[in-house]
């Protein structure tokens, strides 16, 4: 019974998703009203956001995606069914060797947000500032990074999760009597339990909007002549090309979207850009440094339900209790707890982050999520399938700062072919360690009297295609984790910011593209290493940085 009442929520809000940008692709004409803009934003995800709601003077912005619901979307705990869905972009990795192996074709799956507010329409809403090691590529004096979260957290809602399982107090006590003192609730990027986002809420709102073009897909950027100065963008919307001019083009169209567009432009690597037939205009090493934040699923079985099974969520006490009071399972932003772990005891730096999820991907009876993360059958079907209508959650061990590189290359000159994404996962050994003494703290965690006390022990039975190494050893982990290999939807790197001779730098610090004019980046891309957390809240603070330090430059200019 359960199954066909999973079967006609799903279908039904994937049919009003996709039915819903059908309507909106096809009612959207609207154009550049201006010849020419003093900046064009491309992208309105965490940083296009913050600097589209804060930057003076004429502004456009362009989206690929469109508005999406405004309810629909902004509940918490709709997010998953948003993944694969028209409303992303639903890029997937080239087949891995290393990892990825109990995915189909060995390939994993990369969500980003193809919609207003980008992918922060698409995440968990995790609001955590990571650690100072973090800023130092962008800042000389920590006050300075303070200050401009200072700034960023005036403009958006931050508070602890509304809805709380109780295996996330279990799990916080367990850290804390393990001594792991950051275990802690969840703050989110919320009000009144529902989703917030930058551009999303506040766009119409400000004294100066900006001009917003949605259901545009940009091209590239323009040059003068044959001189590194960017004058504008091309862009497709309704199938129809068109050419809008700015004094400053900013690509905030995130890791995966400001190389493609600079790789389009001809800013890239000479032999990549040769090989695929687009002129070179700067050799930069666009694409390369590929950083993610990757995970496994640890499911942990337990003997009492926490209150968010699928049931739970349509039980009508429940969408009334969200509806006036914005609490309840529907409040969930996946996870509800978290922590933070280091393994050298003279550093205070975490290598290991802990995302409690009091949920299962085997919830939903494989109907949605499974197909989302592209599991092969053999493992849904032996090892998912028997865990259907169990109490279960689960805890993602996140390696912080992999030491594994990959890249990020165009398939072909054509705008509408699919990345060449290679995270190139768990290539370092180091990389497999730490997750297996991650995985053995997870084993520590479960012990403990409070995780105990709700029954909770990992799944009795081997991963298939592990089955072959002994029950518990390092070989199995290993495999498991080569296996269900996941992505945390946290990549950077690609634009790296760096030193003018730093020659792997794509960026300046100023946010400029080397040696080009006019032209900026700023969103994950540029960050060069894998943050200490959830990198949501670092890369909208250097959204605030950079537009504060164009405002300055303006009003100096006045």
């Amino acid at each position: 019974m359960n199954y066909y009442i999973y079967f006609v929520i799903i279908a039904s809000f994937k049919f009003f998703t996709h039915y819903l940008n059908v309507i909106e692709v096809f009612i959207d004409r609207d154009l550049p009203e201006d010849i020419i803009y003093d900046y064009i934003i491309v992208g309105s995800g965490s940083s296009g956001g913050v600097i589209a709601s804060n930057l003076k003077g004429n502004v456009l912005l362009i989206e690929a995606g469109g508005y999406g619901s405004g309810f629909f979307f902004n509940i918490p705990i709709v997010q998953p069914l948003l993944l694969r869905s028209d409303y992303d972009w639903k890029h997937e990795t080239v087949p891995q060797t290393n990892s990825c192996k109990g995915m189909n074709d060995n390939t994993c799956f990369w969500p980003t947000g193809k919609i207003i507010s980008g992918t922060h329409r698409l995440n968990n809403m995790i609001y955590h500032k990571g650690h100072p090691i973090d800023y130092a590529d962008f800042f000389k004096d920590i006050n300075d990074a303070k200050k401009y979260f200072r700034m960023n957290e005036k403009s958006i809602p931050v508070s602890e999760t509304n809805f709380k399982s109780a295996v996330s107090h279990a799990f916080i006590k367990a850290g804390k009597i393990l001594g792991f003192d950051d275990f802690s609730h969840v703050n989110l990027t919320q009000l009144y339990g529902k989703r917030f986002t930058q551009i999303y809420n506040w766009w119409k709102k400000i004294l100066e909007p900006p001009k917003v073009i949605l259901n545009a897909m940009v091209t590239k950027v323009l040059f003068a002549g044959n001189q590194k100065i960017v004058t504008g963008i091309e862009f497709i919307k309704n199938d129809q090309l068109h050419e809008v001019f700015g004094k400053k083009i900013v690509l905030s169209a995130g890791t995966m979207g400001s190389p493609r567009i600079l790789l389009h432009s001809g800013i890239g690597p000479k032999d990549h850009l040769n090989e695929i037939g687009i002129n070179v205009v700067e050799d930069l090493q666009v694409g390369e440094n590929l950083q993610d934040h990757v995970t496994t699923n640890i499911e942990i079985l337990l003997n009492q339900t926490v209150g968010c099974s699928l049931k739970d969520i349509y039980n009508p006490l429940n969408v009334i209790d969200y509806l006036f009071k914005g609490n309840g399972p529907l409040a969930l932003a996946g996870s509800d707890a978290m922590g933070f772990v280091g393994f050298n005891a003279s550093s205070d730096i975490p290598d290991i982050s802990f995302i409690l999820l009091p949920i299962s991907i085997a919830d939903d009876h494989g109907l949605h999520l499974r197909k989302a993360i592209n599991i092969k059958d053999v493992v849904w079907n032996r090892y998912y399938v028997p865990l259907i209508d169990q109490p279960i959650a689960t805890i993602l061990p996140i390696l912080l700062h992999p030491q594994s590189k990959g890249n990020l290359r165009l398939r072909s000159r054509n705008i509408s072919d699919t990345l060449l994404i290679n995270p190139n996962y768990y290539n370092a050994q180091k990389d497999i360690k730490s997750m297996i003494k991650a995985i053995r703290i997870i084993q520590k965690l479960i012990e403990a009297p409070p995780m105990r006390q709700l029954g909770a022990e990992l799944i009795p039975k081997k991963l298939p295609g592990c089955e072959n190494h002994n029950d518990n050893s390092d070989g199995y982990w290993e495999c498991y984790i080569r296996h269900l290999t996941l992505t945390m939807y946290h990549p950077v790197g690609t634009c790296k910011l760096g030193d003018y001779e730093d020659k792997t730098s794509v960026v300046l610090r100023n946010f400029q593209v080397k040696n080009v004019k006019n032209l900026y980046v700023v969103d994950g891309s540029i960050i060069p290493k894998a943050s200490s957390a959830n990198p949501h809240a670092l890369i909208s603070m250097l959204a605030h940085k950079f537009t504060h330090e164009m405002n300055l430059i303006n009003d100096a200019d006045e």
